[in-house]
Protein backbone atom coordinates (compact mmCIF):
# COMPACT_ATOMS: atom_id res chain seq x y z
CA UNK A 1 0.00 0.00 0.00
CA UNK A 2 3.10 1.97 -0.32
CA UNK A 3 2.79 4.92 -2.25
CA UNK A 4 -0.91 5.31 -2.28
CA UNK A 5 -2.48 8.12 -2.77
CA UNK A 6 -5.60 8.16 -0.31
CA UNK A 7 -7.71 11.06 -1.56
CA UNK A 8 -7.39 10.03 -4.98
CA UNK A 9 -8.36 6.77 -3.73
CA UNK A 10 -11.74 8.03 -1.99
CA UNK A 11 -12.71 10.07 -5.01
CA UNK A 12 -12.62 7.06 -7.28
CA UNK A 13 -14.58 4.75 -5.59
CA UNK A 14 -17.02 6.96 -3.85
CA UNK A 15 -19.69 6.44 -6.59
CA UNK A 16 -19.68 2.91 -5.31
CA UNK A 17 -20.93 3.55 -1.95
CA UNK A 18 -24.25 2.41 -2.59
CA UNK A 19 -23.52 -0.53 -4.59
CA UNK A 20 -20.57 -2.09 -2.49
CA UNK A 21 -21.15 -3.54 0.52
CA UNK A 22 -17.60 -4.26 0.86
CA UNK A 23 -14.14 -3.40 0.53
CA UNK A 24 -11.44 -5.21 -0.55
CA UNK A 25 -7.63 -4.71 1.33
CA UNK A 26 -4.24 -6.32 0.79
CA UNK A 27 -4.44 -7.14 4.50
CA UNK A 28 -6.24 -5.80 7.48
CA UNK A 29 -4.52 -2.65 8.23
CA UNK A 30 -6.23 -0.01 11.23
CA UNK A 31 -4.16 2.55 10.48
CA UNK A 32 -5.49 2.59 6.62
CA UNK A 33 -8.98 2.32 7.64
CA UNK A 34 -8.81 5.31 10.30
CA UNK A 35 -7.77 7.12 7.07
CA UNK A 36 -9.89 5.83 5.36
CA UNK A 37 -12.98 6.95 7.66
CA UNK A 38 -11.12 10.07 8.25
CA UNK A 39 -11.17 11.19 3.90
CA UNK A 40 -14.83 9.91 3.93
CA UNK A 41 -16.27 11.30 7.19
CA UNK A 42 -17.75 8.35 8.19
CA UNK A 43 -16.48 7.68 11.21
CA UNK A 44 -16.59 4.14 12.64
CA UNK A 45 -18.03 2.45 9.61
CA UNK A 46 -14.61 0.66 8.59
CA UNK A 47 -13.60 -1.76 11.71
CA UNK A 48 -10.49 -4.77 10.31
CA UNK A 49 -11.49 -8.17 10.09
CA UNK A 50 -10.18 -10.65 12.41
CA UNK A 51 -9.70 -13.77 10.17
CA UNK A 52 -10.24 -12.00 6.76
CA UNK A 53 -9.09 -9.35 4.49
CA UNK A 54 -12.82 -8.39 3.96
CA UNK A 55 -13.81 -5.20 5.80
CA UNK A 56 -17.88 -5.00 5.65
CA UNK A 57 -19.33 -1.50 5.29
CA UNK A 58 -22.91 -1.38 7.05
CA UNK A 59 -25.34 -0.03 5.72
CA UNK A 60 -29.20 0.23 5.93
CA UNK A 61 -30.84 -2.10 3.26
CA UNK A 62 -32.54 -0.63 0.42
CA UNK A 63 -35.92 0.45 1.10
CA UNK A 64 -38.84 -0.47 -1.24
CA UNK A 65 -40.28 3.34 -2.67
CA UNK A 66 -43.48 3.91 -1.42
CA UNK A 67 -46.89 3.24 -2.63
CA UNK A 68 -48.16 5.87 -5.63
CA UNK A 69 -44.63 7.24 -6.33
CA UNK A 70 -43.47 6.96 -9.86
CA UNK A 71 -40.85 4.80 -10.77
CA UNK A 72 -39.25 3.51 -14.11
CA UNK A 73 -38.94 0.09 -12.79
CA UNK A 74 -41.73 -2.52 -13.63
CA UNK A 75 -44.35 -3.28 -10.53
CA UNK A 76 -42.90 -6.83 -9.43
CA UNK A 77 -39.29 -5.27 -8.74
CA UNK A 78 -40.96 -2.90 -6.49
CA UNK A 79 -41.23 -5.32 -3.64
CA UNK A 80 -38.00 -6.14 -1.29
CA UNK A 81 -35.59 -8.99 -2.75
CA UNK A 82 -34.44 -11.45 -0.51
CA UNK A 83 -31.07 -11.56 -0.74
CA UNK A 84 -28.74 -14.36 -0.68
CA UNK A 85 -26.72 -15.21 2.11
CA UNK A 86 -23.16 -14.44 2.47
CA UNK A 87 -20.71 -16.61 2.50
CA UNK A 88 -17.00 -16.51 4.08
CA UNK A 89 -15.31 -14.20 2.56
CA UNK A 90 -17.19 -13.99 -0.87
CA UNK A 91 -18.53 -10.59 -1.95
CA UNK A 92 -22.21 -10.11 -1.81
CA UNK A 93 -23.91 -10.47 -5.19
CA UNK A 94 -25.19 -7.07 -7.00
CA UNK A 95 -28.99 -6.84 -7.70
CA UNK A 96 -30.28 -4.05 -9.87
CA UNK A 97 -28.35 -2.25 -12.40
CA UNK A 98 -24.82 -2.56 -13.30
CA UNK A 99 -23.10 1.21 -12.83
CA UNK A 100 -21.62 3.21 -15.72
CA UNK A 101 -17.90 3.77 -16.67
CA UNK A 102 -16.32 5.98 -13.81
CA UNK A 103 -15.30 8.41 -16.84
CA UNK A 104 -19.00 9.03 -17.78
CA UNK A 105 -20.82 9.16 -13.97
CA UNK A 106 -17.96 10.73 -11.92
CA UNK A 107 -15.30 13.53 -12.67
CA UNK A 108 -14.48 15.32 -9.40
CA UNK A 109 -13.45 18.89 -9.11
CA UNK A 110 -9.18 18.69 -8.73
CA UNK A 111 -8.61 19.69 -5.26
CA UNK A 112 -6.75 22.81 -4.02
CA UNK A 113 -3.19 23.18 -4.52
CA UNK A 114 -2.11 24.25 -0.54
CA UNK A 115 1.52 26.07 -0.85
CA UNK A 116 3.51 25.89 2.12
CA UNK A 117 6.22 29.04 2.08
CA UNK A 118 8.56 28.53 3.77
CA UNK A 119 9.30 30.43 7.32
CA UNK A 120 10.97 34.11 6.21
CA UNK A 121 15.01 34.51 7.23
CA UNK A 122 15.80 36.25 10.72
CA UNK A 123 17.81 39.29 9.79
CA UNK A 124 19.49 40.80 12.06
CA UNK A 125 19.53 44.93 11.93
CA UNK A 126 22.31 46.19 9.92
CA UNK A 127 23.10 42.78 8.21
CA UNK A 128 25.50 41.72 11.01
CA UNK A 129 25.74 38.25 11.92
CA UNK A 130 24.30 36.99 14.82
CA UNK A 131 26.28 37.43 18.22
CA UNK A 132 27.75 34.34 19.46
CA UNK A 133 27.66 35.81 23.29
CA UNK A 134 23.35 36.37 23.12
CA UNK A 135 23.09 32.24 22.42
CA UNK A 136 20.69 30.44 24.87
CA UNK A 137 22.05 27.08 24.22
CA UNK A 138 24.73 25.02 23.34
CA UNK A 139 23.67 24.53 19.83
CA UNK A 140 22.59 27.95 19.35
CA UNK A 141 26.06 29.04 19.65
CA UNK A 142 28.05 26.33 18.20
CA UNK A 143 26.04 27.39 14.75
CA UNK A 144 26.91 31.19 15.19
CA UNK A 145 30.39 30.41 15.48
CA UNK A 146 30.25 28.47 12.41
CA UNK A 147 31.27 31.58 10.67
CA UNK A 148 33.48 33.01 13.31
CA UNK A 149 36.17 36.15 12.15
CA UNK A 150 36.91 37.35 15.77
CA UNK A 151 40.60 36.48 14.59
CA UNK A 152 42.95 35.69 11.76
CA UNK A 153 42.42 31.89 12.33
CA UNK A 154 38.86 31.87 9.95
CA UNK A 155 41.61 32.22 7.27
CA UNK A 156 43.45 29.16 7.35
CA UNK A 157 41.12 27.15 9.54
CA UNK A 158 39.55 24.04 7.64
CA UNK A 159 36.15 24.05 10.27
CA UNK A 160 35.44 25.31 13.73
CA UNK A 161 36.17 22.66 16.15
CA UNK A 162 33.34 23.16 18.87
CA UNK A 163 33.62 20.57 20.68
CA UNK A 164 30.91 17.89 21.67
CA UNK A 165 30.27 15.36 24.47
CA UNK A 166 27.36 15.11 27.30
CA UNK A 167 25.83 18.38 27.27
CA UNK A 168 24.62 17.50 31.22
CA UNK A 169 28.08 16.47 32.36
CA UNK A 170 30.05 17.62 35.39
CA UNK A 171 33.63 17.09 33.75
CA UNK A 172 34.40 19.39 31.07
CA UNK A 173 37.95 18.55 29.62
CA UNK A 174 39.67 21.07 27.16
CA UNK A 175 42.66 20.82 25.39
CA UNK A 176 45.11 23.80 23.82
CA UNK A 177 43.89 23.81 19.89
CA UNK A 178 42.76 21.32 17.23
CA UNK A 179 45.22 18.74 15.05
CA UNK A 180 44.90 18.66 11.59
CA UNK A 181 42.72 15.36 11.95
CA UNK A 182 40.19 17.40 14.11
CA UNK A 183 39.99 20.90 11.63
CA UNK A 184 39.21 18.65 9.06
CA UNK A 185 36.44 16.15 10.80
CA UNK A 186 35.21 19.18 13.32
CA UNK A 187 35.83 16.68 16.31
CA UNK A 188 37.90 17.13 19.53
CA UNK A 189 40.39 14.87 20.51
CA UNK A 190 40.80 12.26 17.67
CA UNK A 191 43.37 9.38 16.77
CA UNK A 192 46.30 8.61 19.73
CA UNK A 193 45.60 11.51 22.31
CA UNK A 194 41.62 10.91 22.11
CA UNK A 195 42.72 6.88 22.90
CA UNK A 196 44.68 8.56 25.69
CA UNK A 197 42.43 10.55 26.77
CA UNK A 198 39.58 7.61 27.24
CA UNK A 199 42.24 5.68 29.25
CA UNK A 200 42.54 8.85 31.95
CA UNK A 201 39.38 8.96 31.67
CA UNK A 202 38.73 5.36 32.92
CA UNK A 203 40.55 6.03 35.30
CA UNK A 204 38.67 8.19 37.06
CA UNK A 205 35.78 5.76 36.39
CA UNK A 206 34.22 7.96 33.88
CA UNK A 207 33.84 7.52 29.65
CA UNK A 208 34.29 10.27 27.37
CA UNK A 209 30.63 10.41 26.83
CA UNK A 210 30.16 11.50 30.68
CA UNK A 211 32.43 14.38 29.84
CA UNK A 212 32.14 17.30 27.70
CA UNK A 213 35.19 17.62 25.35
CA UNK A 214 36.20 20.92 24.19
CA UNK A 215 39.28 23.00 22.95
CA UNK A 216 40.23 26.17 24.28
CA UNK A 217 41.00 27.62 20.42
CA UNK A 218 38.34 26.44 18.66
CA UNK A 219 40.56 26.84 15.08
CA UNK A 220 43.38 24.89 13.53
CA UNK A 221 46.43 27.63 13.44
CA UNK A 222 48.42 27.33 9.85
CA UNK A 223 50.90 24.82 10.52
CA UNK A 224 50.40 23.40 13.97
CA UNK A 225 51.69 26.41 15.27
CA UNK A 226 51.03 27.45 19.02
CA UNK A 227 48.20 30.00 18.66
CA UNK A 228 49.04 33.35 19.81
CA UNK A 229 48.04 35.53 22.84
CA UNK A 230 45.32 37.21 21.16
CA UNK A 231 43.58 34.33 19.36
CA UNK A 232 43.40 32.53 22.52
CA UNK A 233 41.85 35.52 23.96
CA UNK A 234 39.05 35.94 21.77
CA UNK A 235 38.58 32.01 21.65
CA UNK A 236 38.33 31.91 25.66
CA UNK A 237 35.07 34.06 25.47
CA UNK A 238 33.19 31.09 23.64
CA UNK A 239 35.01 29.09 26.11
CA UNK A 240 33.31 31.06 28.78
CA UNK A 241 30.06 31.32 27.18
CA UNK A 242 30.30 27.30 26.39
CA UNK A 243 30.67 26.79 30.51
CA UNK A 244 27.91 29.16 31.26
CA UNK A 245 25.79 27.36 29.00
CA UNK A 246 26.48 23.94 30.17
CA UNK A 247 26.78 25.03 34.05
CA UNK A 248 23.38 27.50 33.87
CA UNK A 249 23.87 28.01 37.82
CA UNK A 250 28.10 28.41 38.04
CA UNK A 251 28.63 31.02 40.33
CA UNK A 252 25.01 31.86 41.58
CA UNK A 253 24.81 32.14 45.17
CA UNK A 254 22.55 29.43 46.73
CA UNK A 255 19.62 31.35 49.04
CA UNK A 256 18.95 35.13 49.09
CA UNK A 257 18.96 35.67 53.00
CA UNK A 258 14.99 34.98 53.50
CA UNK A 259 14.26 31.82 55.56
CA UNK A 260 12.77 28.60 53.68
CA UNK A 261 13.73 25.07 52.84
CA UNK A 262 17.46 24.16 52.71
CA UNK A 263 19.11 24.70 49.05
CA UNK A 264 19.95 21.66 47.09
CA UNK A 265 23.79 20.62 47.09
CA UNK A 266 25.15 21.83 43.65
CA UNK A 267 26.51 18.85 41.22
CA UNK A 268 30.02 18.97 40.89
CA UNK A 269 31.67 21.15 38.28
CA UNK A 270 35.35 20.20 37.61
CA UNK A 271 37.11 21.38 34.58
CA UNK A 272 40.35 19.52 33.53
CA UNK A 273 43.02 21.67 31.49
CA UNK A 274 45.43 19.84 29.64
CA UNK A 275 48.48 21.04 29.03
CA UNK A 276 50.51 23.90 30.82
CA UNK A 277 49.67 26.59 27.95
CA UNK A 278 45.81 25.50 28.76
CA UNK A 279 45.57 26.06 32.26
CA UNK A 280 47.76 29.36 32.02
CA UNK A 281 45.21 31.02 29.87
CA UNK A 282 42.38 29.86 32.34
CA UNK A 283 44.01 30.97 35.71
CA UNK A 284 47.21 33.57 34.90
CA UNK A 285 48.91 32.75 38.49
CA UNK A 286 49.26 28.58 37.48
CA UNK A 287 53.01 30.13 36.45
CA UNK A 288 54.81 26.99 37.70
CA UNK A 289 53.56 24.13 36.00
CA UNK A 290 55.19 21.75 38.47
CA UNK A 291 53.42 23.00 41.53
CA UNK A 292 50.32 24.45 39.45
CA UNK A 293 49.67 20.58 38.06
CA UNK A 294 46.70 18.94 39.73
CA UNK A 295 46.32 21.69 42.22
CA UNK A 296 42.35 23.06 42.54
CA UNK A 297 42.31 26.76 41.12
CA UNK A 298 39.22 28.47 40.01
CA UNK A 299 37.44 29.84 37.20
CA UNK A 300 34.23 30.82 36.74
CA UNK A 301 32.80 29.25 39.77
CA UNK A 302 33.88 25.89 38.89
CA UNK A 303 37.22 24.34 40.32
CA UNK A 304 39.88 23.95 37.89
CA UNK A 305 43.04 21.33 38.00
CA UNK A 306 45.56 20.96 35.17
CA UNK A 307 46.84 17.90 33.95
CA UNK A 308 49.97 16.72 31.46
CA UNK A 309 48.21 16.39 27.71
CA UNK A 310 47.81 13.11 26.10
CA UNK A 311 50.30 14.46 23.56
CA UNK A 312 52.96 15.14 25.51
CA UNK A 313 52.59 11.98 27.81
CA UNK A 314 52.71 10.13 24.64
CA UNK A 315 56.20 11.60 23.80
CA UNK A 316 57.27 10.85 27.07
CA UNK A 317 55.97 8.08 28.41
CA UNK A 318 58.48 6.68 31.06
CA UNK A 319 58.52 9.83 32.77
CA UNK A 320 55.18 11.30 32.62
CA UNK A 321 53.11 8.36 32.60
CA UNK A 322 53.66 7.54 36.30
CA UNK A 323 53.51 11.08 37.40
CA UNK A 324 50.35 11.41 35.59
CA UNK A 325 48.11 8.29 37.31
CA UNK A 326 49.12 10.34 40.87
CA UNK A 327 48.11 13.21 39.05
CA UNK A 328 45.09 11.17 38.47
CA UNK A 329 44.45 10.28 41.97
CA UNK A 330 44.20 13.61 42.90
CA UNK A 331 41.18 14.46 40.19
CA UNK A 332 39.29 12.22 42.15
CA UNK A 333 40.05 12.69 45.63
CA UNK A 334 38.63 16.04 44.32
CA UNK A 335 35.34 14.88 42.49
CA UNK A 336 35.13 13.00 45.87
CA UNK A 337 35.15 16.07 47.90
CA UNK A 338 32.61 17.85 45.84
CA UNK A 339 30.24 15.16 46.10
CA UNK A 340 30.61 14.53 50.23
CA UNK A 341 30.95 17.94 50.90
Amino acid sequence: MEGLDFQELARAIAPLGHQSRTLMLDEPDPGLLERLALLWDLEDSFQPASSTPWVPVHKAPLAAPPLGSASLSPPSLNRPQPRPPVRGPEPIPQTGHQPLPLAKTFSPAPAPVVERKPAPPVLVPGGAKPEPLAAKSLDSLHFRVRECSWCGLCESRRQVVFGQGNQRAFLVVVGDQPTRDEDQRGLTFLGERGDFLAKMLLALGLTKDSAYLTHLVKCRPDGDRAAKREEISACTAIFGKQLELLWPTLGQTPGNGEAGPEPEKPAPKLILALGHSTLLSLVPEAKDWQNSRARVFFYQGASVMGLDAPEQVLANKETLVPRLWDDLRRVRQELLRQRVT
